[in-house]
């Protein structure tokens, strides 16, 4: 029953967020063609033309657009997160999902780890449109991928690998911590009779602020011995005297993550109120 769930969620995302996908290429598609035929008219056209600044404000357009199509496909699995919950367990659909033979606590589960799954795939897909939409119709593609590379190695190869396994892994964190906010803010509405959404919306913008203020006193935290020990100029250049900061950011996420997911679970077993 629970692989059902699973597979009954994932079907739910998959059908919006491939359209998604598809606005996203679309969006990223067109924006870097206008990118292209702004430099065309660019070349073409003496500074002062009239006509190249009135092609300048669609074509911020369009990129400002572009920008928004990959935040949103970040976001919208969260947003679909929200309707799972509010449809499924805390509106009529409760009804029927609670008499299925599985614990609250896996209907809570599946669905935070289906916004987690969802979520990574659209960072991965947007960072494969965006990379693509930027070396297309580049002539020095290659170059600049091999220039990247070079860049890399010359910085020392086993530290860049190190900083960016740290950096995945808290990018998976607080995917992982998001997908949960949304739940905790889900299970904060559970909590009373009226404005039930109207509180989870709230409970969404307080978890935000404190996941800031607790970020800020970890990177305090984490700071506070790199800056009083004395370090030799090559340690300090070094990119793993950010390692300290990543570490503290993570214990943060894994602190909202275990409070927010034992908080959701508690409140979807013992004090949930269906409409």
């Amino acid at each position: 029953m629970l692989r059902m769930l699973y597979r009954y969620e994932n079907r739910y995302y998959a059908k919006i967020m491939s359209l998604c996908y598809l606005i996203l290429a679309g969006t990223l598609l067109v924006g870097r063609l206008t990118y292209e035929l702004f430099v065309y008219l660019e070349k073409s056209l003496p500074e002062d033309s009239d006509m190249l600044v009135l092609t300048s404000i669609p074509m911020s357009l369009v990129l400002m657009l572009a920008v928004l199509a990959v935040f949103a496909v970040l976001i919208i699995p969260q947003v679909l997160l929200a309707v799972r919950f509010w449809k499924n367990l805390i509106r009529d659909g409760g009804y029927l999902s609670l008499t299925l033979p599985v614990k609250p606590q896996a209907h809570v589960g599946c669905k935070i780890v289906t916004a987690f799954v969802w979520t990574v795939i659209s960072a991965l897909v947007s960072a494969a449109f965006v990379a693509a939409a930027v070396l297309l119709f580049n002539d020095k593609a290659v170059e600049t991928i091999v220039e990247a590379y070079r860049a890399l190695k010359n910085a020392g190869m086993s530290e860049m690998i190190i900083i960016f396994a740290a950096l995945a892994v808290n990018g998976l964190l607080y995917a992982l911590v998001t997908a949960v906010r949304t739940a905790f803010s889900m299970s904060m509405g559970q909590l009373t009779r009226k404005n039930k959404l109207l509180v989870a919306i709230g409970s969404w913008f307080g978890t935000g602020v404190a996941w800031d203020i607790l970020s800020s006193m970890a990177y305090v935290v984490a700071m506070i011995p790199i800056l009083s020990a004395e370090v030799s100029e090559e340690a300090a250049e070094s990119v793993l005297t950010e390692m300290p900061i990543l570490i503290a950011n993570a214990a943060v996420s894994v602190i909202f993550i275990v409070v927010g997911w034992c908080v959701s679970n508690y409140v979807f077993k013992h004090k949930i109120n269906l409409e």
